[in-house]
């Protein structure tokens, strides 16, 4: 049993009884309308997911598809694909500002074994061969340093790489 001052006992609360709930009476259900019909597009507007068809009749390395799906998409459809020079795709990426598509491609090729973009991904740091863009606005010696290191792993012969990283070394 609890003593006269704990709460609840002895305090002057009053509930006022039109706070309190009244079980037994439940609201009348409120009746649901019918949705309203949805008008057939018109012959000339063409349906909603024509891009989506557009972007996927698309190449799938193509410029065009750039700018229609988020970078992992086309990176994912694009590496897929037959389109086999992806330096070339890279390059595109890099002139019409999808940096983040020229990064991830750069660097997919690099590290699946393709010298050439492992070179040219170092280039874009090395601050010898560094030209200012949108997309590598600052030139970074240790990243150079790592995408050559790469180059070497895929191609030990690979003079420039080898010269490159000894003078930066």
């Amino acid at each position: 049993m609890r003593d006269s001052n704990e709460a609840g006992l002895g305090d002057e609360t009053t509930v006022d009884e039109s706070e309190t709930l009244d079980l037994e009476e439940t609201p009348e259900p409120k009746e649901i309308s019918q949705p309203e019909e949805v008008p057939e597009p018109i012959a000339d507007e063409p349906p909603l997911d024509d891009a989506s068809e557009e972007s996927a009749s698309a190449e799938p390395c193509s410029l065009q598809r750039m700018g229609e799906v988020g970078e992992l998409e086309f990176i994912q459809s694009c590496v897929g694909s037959d389109d086999g020079d992806m330096l070339n795709v890279v390059n595109q990426a890099l002139a019409n500002d999808h940096c983040g598509i020229a990064r991830r491609l750069y660097a997919h090729q690099a590290l699946n074994g393709d010298a050439a973009a492992a070179l040219a991904y170092a280039q874009e740091f090395d601050p010898a061969q560094h030209t200012p863009s949108t997309c590598f606005p600052e030139a970074d010696v240790e990243t150079a340093i790592f995408w050559y290191e790469t180059a070497l792993g895929i191609d030990a012969d690979n003079a420039e790489a080898s010269q490159r990283l000894e003078e930066m070394q």
